[in-house]
């Protein structure tokens, strides 16, 4: 078990944090919606993904101690024994991936948020024999945004590799919640508890990684087992952990395969908050999201 932000927030008795939890997330250039209802998205120079979202005190994801910290959601690639990620991990078991931080090369913002045109953050990292350009495209008053991660082999021999986009869940200012699997989409789910009955319903908000790039795995688990997952170094198992029990939980998606030299293969996917519970989206939501 872990303390909340709020009680560690309480304790350090800090009235600038309380204040202002919505503060920098990380390096960079951010996207900020005052009308959200992703009022921010926060993509690190090594590919941490941080969110708020509207009417929420804290992070959508966890980040230990401060509502301003990189997030423990993001890019992973594994490379024989080799893990590389976020150069910024919060809790113990993130950690202990033993994760190698990316390497930043660039960061850069465009756009004006409309659905014609989008914003984009657009970060470009380098490690194990790969370079990583990660555009995360969102427009003002959608309830998701879209990832794509181009990874390109810049070795010079052909190189296996499991790229992983993973997250531990901390959806309505809460780090307990359920887990599902929506088998139609390959859509991995944390959802909230009934806001009534408190129970693992489908009225329960909802928090999701949507593949929109086919061929990929799953896992939802405790915190601490997703993390587990990407320690071994290879793909997702296929399978959901006791998502019927509240637990300190935590999704990902994983895709493998092996790449030439100067090869480039592009994944994608949609992170979608749900307050109403909706589970993945429509094909013509999609499309909305990722814009050609």
């Amino acid at each position: 078990m872990r303390l909340s932000k709020k009680m560690v927030i309480a304790a350090l008795g800090s009235a600038a944090l309380v204040l202002n939890p919505l503060a920098a997330l990380a390096a960079g250039p951010t996207i900020e919606d005052a009308d959200g209802p992703l009022v921010r998205i926060a993509i690190s120079d090594t590919l941490n993904c941080s969110i708020n979202y509207k009417g929420d005190s804290y992070n959508e994801f966890y980040n230990d101690s401060s509502s301003w910290n990189p997030a423990d959601c993001g890019t992973f690639l594994a490379v024989g024994s080799e893990l590389f990620g976020p150069g910024k991990l919060n809790s113990r078991f993130a950690v202990s991936t033993r994760a190698i931080a990316w390497t930043p090369v660039s960061q850069t913002k465009s756009g004006t948020g409309t659905q014609a045109d989008p914003w984009v953050l657009t970060t470009v990292v380098r490690g194990g024999g790969f370079e990583i350009t990660q555009t995360d495209t969102y427009s003002t008053g959608n309830e998701f945004y879209a990832t794509t991660s181009s990874v390109k082999n810049i070795s010079g021999a052909a190189q296996d590799f499991t790229l992983y986009h993973a997250a531990d869940c901390y959806l309505q200012d809460n780090d307990y919640g359920f887990g599902e699997y929506d088998a139609n989409t390959g859509t991995v789910i944390c959802r909230a508890k009934d806001p009534e009955t408190g129970e693992h319903t489908d009225r329960g908000r909802v928090e999701q990684f949507i593949p929109t790039t086919a061929g990929s795995s799953y896992y939802y688990g405790a915190y601490y087992e997703v993390w587990d997952k990407l320690k071994d170094r290879a793909p997702l198992p296929n399978m959901l952990s006791y998502p019927d029990s509240k637990r300190d939980n935590g999704m990902a998606l994983s895709w493998t395969r092996t790449l030439e030299p100067n090869a480039t293969a592009d994944y994608s996917l949609i992170t979608s908050f749900s307050p109403t519970g909706q589970v993945a989206l429509s094909s013509a939501t999609c499309a909305v999201a990722q814009p050609g």
